[in-house]
């Protein structure tokens, strides 16, 4: 969300009660505002948070206790809102820039680790899969983390991906290399082995998209396809 005007609020649709409401109340400021994670402390408090890019800030509200937190972000770098690199998990807060990646304690807002890598020039992806925190760097870099201590538990070599269509069947992660003729990688989450290569499956562009309820991965293709039902 991009304008002037535009909040980010919590409701109870029972009774139609704000439970939160975050607005820059200035009329000279564009507020950019990334889309909220939703998630509990290690107490089971219920918290909201999101980024203000505006400001640099990464917001934690304890619904539970009403308390807010801000926490300044580096002014040096990026946080995209269409990546949706933020995450709640055990009472911490994970997000990612455009290479940075930090987990702050949520009630406290203490920085417990940070990891650098990457270039200033293009977006990273951050995601749990089966509980495995997956980042895959503005530089091509595909690597697990600790979520505990932001260990590199295994990396892969750079590819020509932005791996921002990662969809996970079973083990294996799915995503496709950049346009022009993108391929399809298969990577193994617990040790970061390749296990599948589709070349070229899409033409002169395309990606994942997901799969369906048999496990079957779903594209989308430059061209239009008709399919007759059989």
């Amino acid at each position: 969300m991009s304008d002037r005007d535009y909040a980010i609020g919590l409701y109870n649709m029972a009774n139609q009660q704000e439970l939160f409401r975050y607005q820059v109340n200035d009329a000279q400021v564009v507020t950019n505002l990334g889309v909220p994670a939703i998630g509990r402390t290690s107490f089971g408090d219920t918290l909201i948070s999101f980024v203000e890019m505006t400001k640099n800030k990464l917001i934690i509200f304890n619904l539970s206790q009403k308390d807010t937190l801000q926490i300044l972000l580096p002014s040096d770098d990026l946080y995209f809102p269409s990546l949706r690199n933020i995450h709640i998990r055990n009472g911490r807060v994970f997000v990612a820039l455009r290479f940075r990646v930090f987990c702050f304690d949520a009630i406290t807002g203490a920085k417990i680790w940070e990891i650098q890598e990457g270039e200033k020039i293009k977006a990273s992806t951050l995601r749990f899969w089966n509980n495995r925190l997956i980042f895959h760097s503005n530089s091509g870099i595909l690597m697990s983390l600790d979520p505990n201590t932001g260990q590199i538990l295994w990396q892969n070599d750079p590819d020509d991906s932005g791996a921002f269509d990662q969809t996970l069947v079973g083990d294996i992660l799915y995503y496709s290399t950049n346009p022009p003729n993108p391929d399809v990688l298969g990577i193994d989450i617990n040790d970061g082995c390749k296990k599948v290569l589709l070349e070229d499956p899409f033409g002169f562009s395309g990606g994942v998209i997901g799969s369906d309820s048999h496990g079957r991965l779903l594209f989308a293709l430059s061209t239009l396809t008709a399919y007759k039902q059989q």
